[in-house]
């Protein structure tokens, strides 16, 4: 047997004949305690179709094959796909529950999806790769899926896998916390934590202060100095650092007209 998940053990088997329904399936099924079935992606393989791919819930342990018949079955573990917020695109919650600014899955700009700009490029506000943030490929999609599998093997909150498989990079994750709150535990109601802890050098930790790691902050210097050596004047550089700051180190919730109002009348002329 391999381990399954607490409550619902779920396992996904492959080339089941298009012809046998469901129930039948589960009545002639043998080698696990087989309690439901059904059939996934049929709908995008189009109506005259049926998919061959069968998610079984077991009433007991996930076995390592099934048989019908004469034939037999191999059984992998289901590991459901990550959430991913349609409001800000981070990893981990839904929009139902999203306090985060909303952000284009396209460019990752603060706008509907699909209402870019002229110009606009193909950028994800998760890892700040070259494609939108719904891409399968992205290197914090990967990371929350290793999360997924991790809480169904070891049997953990989904706020432990995180801890385990190194988090979300550290930007993403203060981006998350910012937009919902911490991870909370299975079954846990939500609820308001206030920072205000002290860290080992009696230094106070507000609301307002941002922890980052060195890989992402290094990451957010390197970027600006790149992308700001190429355009040209105070606002559009200013833009140039919010942006970063929201890619590497999850800022989602200050603007660059917000920074613009600021430094208004602050004496630093344009083109500078």
């Amino acid at each position: 047997m391999v381990p399954g998940s607490a409550g619902k053990v779920r396992g996904v088997v492959t080339g089941v004949p298009e012809d046998i329904s469901m129930e039948e399936f589960v009545e002639v099924v043998s080698g696990g305690d087989v309690v439901g079935a059904r059939r996934l992606g049929s709908r995008a393989l189009g109506l005259d179709k049926v998919s061959p791919t069968v998610l079984l819930e077991f009433g007991g342990p996930l076995p390592r094959r099934v048989y019908s018949g004469c034939l037999s079955f191999y059984v992998r573990e289901y590991v459901p796909s990550p959430l991913r917020c349609f409001n800000c695109q981070r990893m981990g919650h839904v929009a139902a529950v999203c306090r985060g600014q909303g952000r284009c899955g396209r460019c990752g700009g603060a706008h509907e999806y699909g209402k870019c700009g002229v110009g606009a490029v193909v950028r994800c506000c998760n890892c700040g790769g070259g494609h939108s943030a719904a891409f399968g490929g992205c290197v914090v999609q990967q990371k929350a899926a290793e999360a997924q599998r991790v809480k169904l093997v070891d049997g953990v909150t989904y706020a432990e896998a995180v801890r385990r498989v190194g988090g979300l990079g550290v930007g993403v994750q203060v981006a998350q916390e910012r937009a919902v709150g911490p991870v909370l535990e299975e079954g846990e109601c939500e609820r308001r934590v206030v920072l205000s802890e002290k860290c080992k050098h009696e230094c106070v930790v507000g609301k307002d202060t941002l922890v980052v790691g060195r890989v992402e902050f290094l990451a957010f210097l390197c970027s600006v100095v790149n992308v700001c050596s190429q355009v040209k004047g105070r606002n559009a550089r200013i833009d140039v650092v919010v942006g970063a700051a929201r890619d590497f180190m999850g800022v989602i919730d200050v603007t660059g007209e917000m920074v613009h109002e600021l430094m208004k009348g602050k004496g630093t002329g344009e083109g500078r």
